[in-house]
């Protein structure tokens, strides 16, 4: 299959067989095969660097906190000197403290660590005092998201309402404080109130459900009409591959329309999100309709498999602003190698004696 990292390759190699073609003094076959292989390696390794930067995601991993421990480990600083005796170089390390502390956090979701207020650690952080075991933990997740590669995907999303609802669309929420989140969101003041409640509610639910259903939930508040939520849908991208959404749109305190979605538009999921639209909608903004939808989703909700989709990567097509990065890289070993031989010369002002 012809694609741009052929094509990269290709370029690379044929500017370097040119280059030392038309010279009349060569170099060693071997220096010009080692800046040949360079010069593919070099460009293929810059485009393999911007494909994974591509496709990196972050995803959000709910659970709750186990244990907290302050630990010893290893230390950290040090300085290094270096002696040289008879051409041998040898180095030794001479470390400021025969040890460190850290103040670890243990979750269902994984391991943190409370940054320590004094070099070696020896002072307790007031944040690893507030810990609170079996309280509510979530932690960002880096993965794959191979959808991201292609953006001719039938499961890309682009909406016409973005300008339109710009400033009513919350960004997608991100931990902070080592394991906290707000997953209910809301662009009108009227909410706060239910939102902290549900927030609490939600948080609490999924220490067990998070990890049973590898699910993440994130609500939405508005009352903007039911276009919002392809301007919401188009800005977070689809959502994440573990996530649940629930939009519901509001009007004297009933919802008047509710949205949802999960990856692939719900793929796998469309029986739930059907029963999370009929138990939804008309009905009081109040803990009952949240109560059912969580029922719902606890009952209903399959994860999908990324690795499914893992053939999307092939469809990444550079930026042309990357791919002449990558041709010009690739262009390195052969001028090194061309000044190392001298094949160029760099002119330089003479001047008058």
């Amino acid at each position: 299959m012809f694609d741009q990292y052929s094509f990269i390759s290709i370029i690379s190699l044929a500017i370097v067989v040119i280059v030392f073609v038309i010279k009349k003094q060569k170099p060693h076959i071997k220096n010009m095969l080692i800046c040949a292989v360079l010069s593919v390696l070099i460009p293929t390794k810059y485009a393999d660097i911007i494909k994974y930067s591509a496709i990196s995601d972050t995803e959000i991993l709910n659970g709750y906190v186990k244990s907290k421990a302050k630990e010893k480990v290893q230390c950290e600083h040090y300085q290094e000197v270096c002696t040289t005796t008879n051409n041998v170089k040898t180095c030794q390390k001479y470390y400021d403290h025969k040890f460190d502390i850290d103040w670890t956090v243990r979750t269902t979701a994984g391991t943190l660590y409370i940054n320590r207020i004094d070099q070696q650690g020896l002072k307790e952080p007031r944040r690893f005092r507030e810990v609170v075991i079996n309280e509510p933990a979530s932690i960002e997740n880096h993965y794959k998201n191979y959808l991201l590669a292609n953006e001719d995907s039938l499961f890309s999303h682009y909406s016409s309402a973005l300008k339109r609802f710009g400033k009513y669309l919350p960004s997608y929420p991100k931990v902070y404080d080592y394991y906290r989140i707000n997953r209910v969101l809301y662009a009108d003041d009227e909410f706060k109130s239910i939102a902290l409640d549900w927030n609490e509610k939600l948080n609490n639910t999924l220490k067990k459900l998070g990890r049973k259903k590898q699910v993440n939930l994130i609500v939405v508040l508005t009352q903007q009409p039911p276009e919002f939520f392809y301007a919401l849908q188009a800005k977070w991208k689809g959502g994440k591959k573990n996530d649940v959404i629930l939009v519901y749109g509001v009007e004297n305190q009933r919802v008047k329309w509710f949205s949802s979605t999960s990856f692939l538009d719900g793929y796998l999921n469309n029986d739930m999100h059907s029963k999370l639209r009929v138990t939804s909608l008309e009905q009081p903004l109040n803990n009952h309709v949240l109560d059912k939808a969580i029922s719902i989703i606890d009952e209903d909700f399959i994860r999908y498999e990324m690795s499914n989709e893992e053939a999307q990567k092939e469809a990444f097509r550079m930026p042309w602003y990357h791919l002449l990065l990558a041709l010009l890289l690739g262009q390195l070993p052969s001028i090194i190698m061309l000044l190392h031989f001298h094949l160029i010369v760099i002119p330089t002002r003479s001047s008058r004696v």
